[in-house]
């Protein structure tokens, strides 16, 4: 975690509501309980003229310099004007936008102890706030482009008035306020999401409403980094604030915020903003706690590209095959007697193997008249199973028109993250010897535990449905660039859906990757070929797929019983026989 603060943050207000000790006892807590090392304490600049003007009009800016501010307008602010109060704000400006955005993009928790002033308006300060610290580091990151879009999570008890009025028309940031409705400020403008909390709301529908806002704002927009106003006062304590949120119930919000963050792969950048606890120390524990800061220990130092553990099961060859048919009529019965003979007894040899069997599947449409898949423990047994087919009477009436060569995969996203954690938390060190002993045999009592899944055999079901895909890797969208966290979250949505199909649908999925053109192949098998349709197209409307699947050729046809060949090189429908013989 990297920490913005100066001692020049302290603002000299004298007896007043706002806490200003609280930057440098926060600051003390955080070393003092070693949170942090005095090497994480970053030393911010001063602002320019140049960034204040991209947010904050010239006439207001000039006024902020020479302090021509009239009494309503240093009554609107709520803080007694000084040029040194002014200074702090443009230092704490400087903390935001230069040098904890930049921070934050590097992919480190950034704090600046200072900042989140969401009260400032372009043309005039209010509510203890001269400088909209957020926006001018929103409008600088941008300048510079480092980044095109930001989200501003605003979980202070107070609404960010003055970010919801300067982002209102900006399609490229994307501001979420939580705050308690019968409060400050008195006018309201409407920001991208407002959740407005009647009195008295307490930790379970806080967290509940946040939840539900933050998962419906990331699905609709996709920021470059995120800003979140951390401010202090929703707590029960609070002088200035009607919600009920215990210690906890803060941490909770705080990892709430921060965790969809980081599951999504976006930098986050933390100011602290309000806090008026009737004992500064309360506040304090809140802004200061690293479980708040969200420089909490992750469960594995994982980094964002972490690859996700698999688990590998027979391995796989589809064939199809486009039937010659003028030359196989052009035969002798006899002969097609011999030729469909030869066939069926190699065909029932395989399908009746109890280690990796094969199946046949008369297709439809022109992509293929026949399919071959074989399972088998090993690619030395699959090229077996291709010559065998290969040197055939029937083979040279058969010609290739496809084949795709994978392995039965299991992807384990959730276990990725909880087997990493768990070595970790024993003490181990990543890779190293121990920790590599540790992971094979957790993976071999996982590998037991699946083993049906992965060695089982072909479903003995009708209708097949085979297609290749990949995960996209575009300039936009690119699945290998989003964090462990933001994959696992999407694939643990994508497999609700089709637990949804279990008893209509038995699925195989194989990868592909360094086997073939694609990257993971897909083998549905089910009773009623509706349900092929249904399910895939439920599916296109889940993020994993929407967003980030490529889809190859589809092809579907009818499995049939190896004894059914000569049914089917007569040129009628072959049938399955159930169960298997």
């Amino acid at each position: 975690m990297q920490v913005v603060y100066s001692d020049g943050y302290f603002l000299k207000l004298g007896d007043h509501v706002f806490p200003a000790v609280k930057y440098g006892l926060v600051k003390e807590r955080l070393l003092t309980e070693k949170i942090i090392e005095p090497s994480d304490l970053v030393e911010p600049e001063r602002a320019a003229e140049d960034d204040l003007l991209l947010v904050h009009v010239p006439s207001y800016v000039h006024k902020l310099k020479t302090g021509t501010f009239s009494p309503v307008e240093v009554m609107r602010h709520e803080v007694p004007y000084s040029r040194e109060l002014v200074d702090a704000f443009i230092l704490a400006t400087g903390g935001s936008s230069i040098l904890a955005a930049r921070l934050g993009l590097e992919g480190a928790v950034a704090v600046n102890l200072g900042g989140g002033f969401h009260h400032a308006f372009p043309d005039h300060g209010e509510g203890f706030c001269l400088i909209h610290d957020v926006a001018v580091a929103i409008r600088k990151m941008q300048k510079e482009r480092k980044i095109v879009r930001a989200m501003v999570v605003d979980c202070d008890v107070h609404q960010g008035n003055g970010t919801a009025a300067i982002f209102r028309k900006d399609p490229e940031v994307f501001t979420l306020s939580i705050h308690q409705s019968n409060n400050y400020p008195a006018w309201k403008p409407a920001g991208a999401l407002d959740i407005d909390l009647v009195d008295g709301v307490e930790d379970a529908e806080y967290l509940e409403k946040l939840q539900e806002g933050l998962e419906s704002s990331l699905r609709r927009f996709a920021p470059d980094l995120l800003f979140y106003v951390a401010g202090a006062d929703p707590y029960e304590e609070d002088q200035l604030g009607g919600l009920r949120l215990t210690l906890e119930g803060l941490v909770t919000r705080d990892r709430l915020v921060l965790g969809a963050a980081r599951a999504r792969g976006i930098p986050a950048h933390i100011t602290l903003a309000g806090g008026y606890a009737a004992d500064v120390e309360d506040t304090v524990s809140i802004q200061g706690d690293f479980r708040s800061l969200g420089a909490e220990r992750e469960a594995f130092p994982m980094q964002d590209s972490l690859a996700p553990l698999t688990l590998e099961g027979h391995y796989l060859l589809h064939q199809t095959f486009r039937v010659r048919w003028e030359p196989w009529k052009g035969l002798r019965d006899e002969q097609r007697r011999g030729v469909v003979s030869e066939a069926s007894a190699l065909l029932t040899d395989m399908e009746k193997r109890a280690d990796g069997a094969s199946c046949a599947v008369a297709m439809l449409g022109h992509k293929a008249d026949l399919m071959l898949i074989h399972l088998r423990p090993s690619l030395e047994e699959l090229h077996e199973a291709q010559l065998r087919t290969a040197r055939l009477g029937l083979g040279g009436f058969l010609e290739p028109s496809g084949s795709y060569v994978s392995v039965v995969e299991l992807g384990l996203y959730e276990l990725t993250l909880k087997i990493y954690g768990e070595l970790e938390g024993r003490g181990m060190q990543p890779h190293s010897p121990e920790f590599d002993l540790a992971l094979a045999e957790e993976m071999g009592r996982h590998r037991e535990r699946m083993k049906g899944r992965l060695l089982g055999d072909i479903p003995p079901r009708r209708y097949v449905c085979f297609y290749p895909m990949n995960k996209k890797r575009g300039e936009v969208k690119n699945w290998y660039g989003e964090g462990v966290r933001r994959r696992a979250e999407m694939m643990r949505e994508h497999g609700v859906i089709g637990r949804r199909y279990a008893e209509q649908v038995t699925q195989i999925i194989s990868g592909s990757i360094g086997f073939d053109d694609w990257e993971w192949g897909v083998d549905l098998f089910a009773d009623d070929p509706l349900v092929f349709k249904k399910l895939l197209y439920e599916m296109r409307f889940d993020e994993a797929s929407a967003w980030y699947g490529e889809f190859g050729p589809f092809l579907i046809g009818l499995q049939f019983s190896a004894s059914e060949l000569p049914r089917f090189l007569d040129g009628r429908t072959p049938e399955l026989h159930l169960p298997r013989t």
